[in-house]
């Protein structure tokens, strides 16, 4: 099975981990998903909520989400609630990964939703992210990748095509010559050849000798 990428826009991919980096102990947030059909998702944003955090764990307060989810609901932002769609926290300076109080609040916050997105990162960039789908049954994809999603803007792109028009010039690709191999002479080749040697008109040269003959030969050759 091709497991779905997790896009990033650049706001929520500096939110996570500067969340991350700027808070010496865990921390965890909440953030917006949007369903990519044969790709994967996009997380759009994250966001702080309410909360209480340790070295060894943090827990978001029901309180304040549930407040938070009356008011979208009141302003006519009921979107909020159907695309917040991501739970994220840190491990400070530790490695990532899943751990029982993570797995706890997975199940005790999320378990009621259709699918929900998760991700650990930590001080050093590092991350693990993981789908768990509920309904009909659970099912757990973990070790998703992470993609930074840069969106161009229609201007820039247009910038970006006509700026390599000015300035790329393509070359032709070099081709290498074929390796030939050294020619050995054959047992014999000298005496074929001083058989058929011709000694020039114009500048007769009287050969003296079978060494002679054969040592303007091998000038020529």
């Amino acid at each position: 099975m091709t497991k779905p990428i997790v896009y990033m826009t650049p706001l929520a991919y500096a939110k996570l981990f500067g969340y991350a980096r700027k808070c010496p102990i865990e921390i965890s947030g909440m953030g917006f998903v949007d369903v990519l059909p044969g790709k994967g998702f996009l997380v759009k944003d994250v966001f702080l909520v309410k909360q209480k955090g340790s070295s060894g764990g943090t827990e978001l307060d029901q309180e304040a989400l549930g407040k938070m989810a009356s008011e979208w609901i009141m302003n006519g932002e009921e979107w909020k609630n159907e695309k917040m769609k991501t739970w994220f926290h840190s491990h400070g300076k530790l490695s990532c990964f899943w751990s029982g109080t993570d797995t706890e609040q997975m199940n005790k916050n999320f378990s009621h939703t259709q699918w929900m997105l998760s991700i650990v990162v930590n001080q050093k960039g590092e991350y693990k992210a993981r789908l768990d789908i509920h309904y009909p049954i659970h099912i757990e994809i973990d070790d998703l990748q992470l993609v930074l999603e840069a969106d161009i803007p229609a201007e820039l792109d247009a910038q970006l095509t006509q700026d390599i028009k000015d300035n790329l010039e393509f070359a032709p690709v070099y081709t290498p010559p074929k390796y030939q191999k050294p020619y050995t002479p054959k047992k014999g080749h000298w005496d074929s050849l001083l058989k058929e040697y011709i000694i020039d008109e114009e500048n007769t040269t009287q050969l003296e000798d079978q060494s002679t003959a054969m040592l303007l030969l091998a000038e020529q050759v």
